[in-house]
């Protein structure tokens, strides 16, 4: 039987996670659900993302690492939004250096975002851009 999105979201709960244990927790998901659809991966990160709480943004930012080979340019954007929200500098970490290089790795044009980023205003940003440069070398 195939779970939900609120189901899957509510099981991840269930676990109590911290930022040290979100890792832990997504591998075991990913090796119960290794063809998870790339829409419902989507949304059950944006999910995690939108509750607000810190854990469930570390969980999304796992999932979708976990499932990187899904990551293309189309979601840069979501990414930017992920990073200008982010309210911590662990996450703006987590999210540049490996949602944000593993699309650096498939395709060069999203060079253009870690541009626009490092003449923001808004402080993550700038920052996320400093980390994608350094890491891209």
């Amino acid at each position: 039987m195939k779970k939900t999105i609120d189901e899957i979201i509510a099981d991840f709960r269930k676990q109590r996670p911290s930022y040290s244990s979100a890792l832990k927790i997504v591998i075991a998901f990913r090796k119960k659900n290794p063809t998870l659809e790339k829409d419902k991966l989507f949304n059950i990160s944006k999910k995690m993302w939108e509750s607000g709480n810190q854990e469930d943004k570390m969980i999304a930012i796992k999932l979708l690492e976990a499932y990187s080979s899904y990551l293309s340019f189309k979601d840069m954007e979501l990414f930017e939004n992920m990073i200008s929200s982010s309210q911590s500098q662990v996450l703006v970490d987590e999210i540049s250096s490996n949602l944000v290089a593993a699309v650096l790795n498939k395709n060069k044009r999203a060079y253009d975002y870690i541009k626009k980023w490092f003449d923001s205003n808004n402080d993550w940003l700038k920052k996320a851009s400093l980390i994608c440069k350094s890491t891209s070398f």
